[in-house]
């Protein structure tokens, strides 16, 4: 009994104990509450007769002598004494009950709100443990129910998972962003949790493959540049030290962000995902308040330290090369069709020669990068024999857009890193010119009305129906991203390009596994070892 029922009970007498005595457990209606009412070896039980699980009446269960009762539709048991599962997932309810001159009464007072929000985030927590998604879908709706807001649910979901990914970087929590930003233009309730469930199921699927990997507790002397050095030098505990302190010195979480931003463009890394994450972590900071401020800076942190650096490469290495070059004063006009079929090299030449004109270059890129997504040659993405480390897909060719739209926010913000967010752009152009089809029939895919595609589309990713959580989460944040950039300049040359391709995009159904694909590199790569 709570303590909450102890000074506040609401006992009701419901019946003398003869049904009981005869039976072994009565049903009992009172006050709204449906009650199954057990005796079992001298102990009495009651607990709500809808079975957690389903609904399904636990009246008709068995009880053991033990107290342990058996729902038969599922093979769900419950201990009575606690209401804890023994097998299955959600708690039952459970009733303080006692005899009084041979009647039967029962506690059906509720405890304090706080109490049961507080036992719902842990009940959250176990089916994300489980990566139960039907549960997970019962605990937001009993939290909502509590007036549990979706971004309490969401940062809820971050908080618990955030240490579980060895090296950081996964887009469960950049999708988190979008699945809250789409929940927020829902009309029906079902739609609104329903983006929040998408959130906290990706983000419990993904740690499910990962262990704990706590963060170091140790301090180091915090200054901007220390922080920048421990990421560039891939030095996780360093790093991570330096945020501790940080945080402990009160640091603004903004000017954090605004380091983070520097080191996420400081390469050609992670194939643009380190911006994207910066981008999105900044947001998520902005909409879900300071609860989340250290666990999403500690995994982004992370992530950044583990970012895998493409310009070291020889496709790539021209960026750094170049990247020396660039005066800001070379104004060369420039328009989308310069960069298309150009090599990395070539298209980072080219961008160079329009430096200068900072808007007319984004333009341009963002326009060849739309351009590529509109003409992908498709027999990339479902080919069987292709080499390892040429299984270019739709996937690659979103991140274009993408990283595209994380360039636009963080240089709108601190514009002194323009020159390394135009640059990378046009390593995104180059790698992916190998992949298109420039003779590819595209009017089909035109988008007349972008305001009507956009709402048609996100609504229907409100019930997608994609198994994997990755090729989702994609065209969730390809369509955000290209519904911001639409927005901020809604006459953009690359406008009618842009639509269209994601329409392409979001219209194509993906291969969800390269079995054969898979297969053949294998054999090929043993073959030559």
């Amino acid at each position: 009994m709570t303590e909450k029922q102890k000074s506040d009970p609401q006992w009701v007498n419901v019946g003398d104990l003869e049904r009981l005595h005869s039976h072994g457990r009565a049903l009992v209606r009172t006050n709204g509450h449906s009650i199954a009412v057990f005796q079992a070896d001298g102990a009495l039980y009651a607990c709500d007769n809808r079975c957690p699980h389903e609904g399904y009446p636990l009246m008709e269960g068995d009880l053991t002598d033990e107290g342990v009762l058996t729902c038969h539709w599922h093979n769900w048991k419950f201990d009575l004494e606690t209401g804890d599962t023994v097998i299955g997932g959600d708690r039952a309810r459970i009733y303080p009950i006692e005899r009084r001159d041979g009647e039967v009464w029962i506690d059906i007072a509720e405890d304090p709100k706080e109490e049961r929000i507080a036992r719902g985030f842990e009940n959250l927590h176990q089916a994300m443990d489980d990566v139960d998604y039907d549960r997970m879908a019962r605990e937001i709706a009993r939290l909502d129910k509590l007036g549990v807001t979706p971004e309490a649910i969401i940062a809820a979901g971050i908080t618990l998972v955030h240490n579980r990914f060895e090296h950081g970087g996964n887009h469960a929590f950049a999708a988190s962003e979008d699945w809250l930003r789409l929940s927020k233009r829902a009309r029906s309730k079902p739609k609104v949790l329903g983006a929040v469930l998408e959130a906290t199921a990706h983000m419990s699927y993904d740690a499910k493959f990962e262990g704990s990997f706590p963060f170091t507790r140790g301090m180091a002397v915090y200054a901007p540049d220390a922080l920048l050095h421990g990421i560039g030098d891939g030095d996780e505990s360093h790093a991570i030290a330096v945020l501790h302190d940080a945080l402990a010195e009160n640091v603004p979480a903004g000017d954090l962000l605004d380091i983070l931003d520097r080191a996420a463009l400081a390469h050609y890394q992670d194939f643009g995902h380190a911006a994207i994450y910066a981008d999105k972590v900044r947001r998520l900071m902005a909409e879900l308040g300071p609860e989340v401020e250290e666990p999403l800076l500690l995994w982004l942190v992370r992530t950044l330290c583990y970012s895998t650096r493409e310009n070291l490469t020889p496709e790539f290495r021209p960026y750094g090369e170049l990247l020396v070059e660039w005066d800001g004063n070379a104004k060369k006009p420039v328009s989308a069709e310069d960069f298309r079929g150009l090599s990395v090299r070539e298209a980072l030449a080219r961008a160079l020669e329009s430096g200068g004109r900072p808007k007319d270059l984004f333009d341009a890129l963002l326009g060849a990068a739309a351009w590529n997504l509109l003409h992908f040659d498709i027999a990339h993405d479902v080919a069987t024999e292709v080499p390892i480390g040429d299984g270019v897909g739709w996937l690659d060719f979103t991140h274009g857009i993408t990283f595209a739209n994380a360039v636009s926010r963080i240089c709108t913000h601190q514009p002194e890193l323009r020159p390394q967010g135009l640059m990378q752009m046009a390593c995104f152009v180059g790698r992916n010119k190998a992949y298109v089809d420039p003779a590819l029939e595209t009017s089909r895919w035109r988008v007349d009305d972008g305001e009507r595609f956009f709402m048609r589309a996100f609504e229907e990713l409100y019930d997608h129906g994609i198994w994997r959580n990755i090729i989702v989460a994609h065209r969730l944040k390809t369509l955000a991203a290209a519904e911001d950039l639409l927005r901020a300049d809604p006459q953009a040359a690359y406008r009618d390009t842009l639509l269209a391709g994601v329409n392409r995009f979001l219209s194509t159904d993906i291969k969800g596994k390269h079995v054969l694909r898979t297969m053949n590199q294998a054999l090929e790569f043993i073959a030559r070892a």
